[in-house]
């Protein structure tokens, strides 16, 4: 990764995530097409549907990933990482461009064709039960990138007892990640993290998170170069108050 860059107009070093979206311009020229994000003809990985996949530097941008993880990641080859819903993994491939390690990731998805082959992975349905990762975890960082997180129509029958978000979506879509969070803290060491990004910072606060907000610290992510705040929340568990 190049060293920092100043603009002679701003006389202001660039933003981390916009050196990882020049330099990853020559690593999947595909992205040029689409900025930060695109979709993928099904075809490409003989799935039945289009694929929105979106580039390392969105990643960066939205505080799902930050320069410091990668950089602690590559001091302690011991830590792991386990990534949902994957796709492309087009941003773990760029850890491994910056220098961690193949296997410190595990790479996951519902459709085996859209992952790399050089890493670890799993196939499965998130909303499902999640597979045996024994050998793998538990994990220090779970990432689950862009992924609207609430039952989808074709998932819904794996947790009848959701509402539908016809019925309540408010409900909907705050016990659906309720479910997700439980399923991840499972395969999650203690002090390790979660990450999710993709529009599921407003249903943190909803009613149903109550009993959940007791056990989990939740937190938006805030750029500590601009301090914009992104669509990312960082959920670790709360650390137990010990008697003096």
């Amino acid at each position: 990764m190049p060293e920092m860059m100043t603009s002679a107009a701003e006389g202001e070093k660039k933003p981390y995530w916009r050196q990882v979206r020049e330099e990853e311009g020559w690593l999947y020229p595909e992205l040029l097409r689409y900025g930060y994000g695109g979709t993928i003809g099904a075809e490409n990985f003989n799935d039945s549907g289009a694929y929105i996949y979106f580039g390392p530097s969105h990643h960066f941008w939205s505080g799902l990933m930050t320069p410091e993880i990668v950089e602690r990641f590559k001091a302690d080859r011991n830590l792991k990482m386990l990534s949902v819903a994957s796709g492309p993994a087009y941003i773990e491939q760029f850890m491994t461009h910056l220098g961690v390690a193949t296997d410190q990731m595990v790479l996951s998805d519902i459709n085996p064709n859209s992952l790399p082959k050089n890493y670890t992975t799993k196939t499965f349905n998130m909303w499902d039960k999640w597979p045996d990762f024994s050998k793998e975890g538990p994990f220090d960082l779970i990432v689950i990138p862009e992924n609207y997180p609430k039952l989808t129509r074709e998932s819904q029958h794996f947790h009848p007892e959701v509402p539908t978000s016809e019925e309540n979506f408010d409900e909907h879509a705050s016990q659906s990640l309720n479910i997700l969070l439980d399923s991840a803290f499972g395969h999650l060491k203690p002090g390790g993290e979660i990450r999710i990004s993709g529009g599921v910072v407003g249903y943190t606060d909803k009613k149903y998170m109550k009993n959940f907000k007791k056990k989990y610290d939740f937190s938006q992510y805030v750029s500590p170069e601009d301090g914009h705040t992104s669509h990312t929340i960082i959920v670790k568990r709360k650390e137990s108050k010990k008697n003096v």
